[in-house]
């Protein structure tokens, strides 16, 4: 009974410790940890559990039952956004929204100016492009590069949101590592940089698009 106990307690420590991760939203790789030792803690106490006591039993798995909402929420918080239209624009996830805020008060000093260029890396179907046109590049004079592979139907769809900016985008289908080296060196007021988000990706992309900032430019990494 009192070995019963202690791995009762042990599975509860399990869950609690995975509950706290998913609140302190940890990496996914940390999450995955330890999602995977509580659930082996649980599965060991539920076994000793069965043979030794049916009401404790019945106790384990209610506490169960209450980390199922939790662990519905956490899903639900890290699943791609619902698909969504703006005005005449037309998209299938919304991945920039949450970032407005920032990028308002990040850039709010090159907001409606003359000549600002601005190089988005990973473009997608358009939506962060489509916000840096209408809120900071809103000069006839800005404009912004969009550097992406494009492959699959999500070009079709970038093409069509990107038609009411004609002549303010530039789009250039290509890896980025490659695009990049053919740009002059600074060229761009601003760089936003979404493409690849493998953590060697990302620093090329950073290391590359430092050459391409001005004096003084601005250079936002999503990741």
């Amino acid at each position: 009974m009192q070995k019963t106990g202690k791995w009762l307690c042990a599975g509860a420590l399990g869950v609690a410790v995975l509950a706290a991760v998913a609140v302190v939203g940890m990496p996914m790789f940390w999450k995955s940890l330890f999602l995977v030792s509580a659930a082996l803690i649980l599965l060991a106490g539920i076994a000793r559990v069965a043979e030794n006591n049916p009401r404790l039993l019945i106790a384990t798995l209610a506490l169960l039952a209450l980390t199922r909402p939790l662990q519905s929420f956490n899903v639900r918080s890290e699943a791609p956004p619902a698909p969504q239209s703006s005005g005449a624009h037309q998209f299938t996830s919304d991945w920039a929204t949450m970032h407005y805020d920032l990028w308002n008060k990040t850039l709010k000093e090159l907001k409606d100016k003359p000549g600002i260029h601005a190089l988005e890396i990973g473009s997608y179907e358009g939506r962060s492009a489509i916000w840096f046109l209408e809120n900071i590049l809103t000069d006839p004079s800005s404009s912004v590069t969009c550097v992406d592979i494009f492959n699959g139907s999500f070009e079709a769809v970038f093409d069509k949101n990107m038609a009411p900016f004609a002549g303010k985008v530039k789009k250039i289908k290509a890896r980025s590592q490659d695009a990049l080296k053919t740009i002059g060196a600074e060229t761009y007021d601003f760089i936003y940089i979404d493409g690849s988000h493998r953590a060697k990706d990302v620093f090329i992309d950073a290391a590359l698009s430092w050459e391409l900032l001005k004096p003084g430019g601005i250079l936002i990494n999503q990741r």
